[in-house]
Order: structure tokens, then sequence, then C-alpha cells
């Protein structure tokens, strides 16, 4: 779970960067959005599960993974400080108006 207020808490600028943890990421900030999704290429094999049968194999090229995000403070005040799944956060964002801009990650502390 992300906590938005211990994110908000260790700003210093107008963004800041965590992990799918919510630990805050001392990186350079990438792109000028209000929301971005840091992301790696996928290197394992990616299937699709449906209850307990594989149905698909997923094309690697096709696929990111994502290890984590970069936030503008009008995103953090708009969703108050809530405690979030990594995938309830991508959907608060995406409710709250906000669009998510995709870019590499860059480093990794």
């Amino acid at each position: 779970m992300i906590s938005l207020r211990t994110v908000a808490a260790a700003m210093t600028g107008d963004r800041v960067a965590f992990d799918n943890h919510g630990t805050v990421l001392e990186i350079p900030l990438p792109g000028a959005g209000p929301a971005i999704l840091l992301v790696s290429e996928v290197t394992d094999a990616v299937k699709r599960v449906v209850g307990d049968r594989v149905v698909a194999s997923v094309d690697r090229r096709e696929a990111w993974m994502v290890e984590g995000m970069v936030l503008h403070r009008q995103v953090l005040d708009r969703l108050d400080g809530e405690t979030l799944s990594t995938v309830d956060l991508l959907e608060a964002v995406r409710a709250a108006g906000f669009a998510w801009e995709v870019s590499p990650m860059t480093s990794v502390p």
C-alpha cells in the first residue's frame, strides 16, 4: 500500500518520485506532466491467466513493468492523502482527471 500522506510529506519541490511501495526515490524527475509512470522493459515470459488456466501469452514488447511513479503536488492534493494499492492509485489518478504519461525508469537507488 502507498500512503500518499507519507509521499507528500517527503516532497522537496512540486513533484515527487516513489516506487510501488511508497518509498521516495532520489532520481532525476522525467517529463513535466502531473502524473508519470516510470517503467522498465519486461524480460520474463508473460502469460494471461483466467482462474487456474493460462489462456494466452503476452508479447513482451507490448508490456511494461511499472517501477514507480512521479506525481505533482496538485495530484496529491486532489487525492487527499489516501492510502492506496498501486492499481487503485493508477485508477484514482485517472478518476481525478489526470492522464498518465509513460517514461523509462532512469535509475533505481
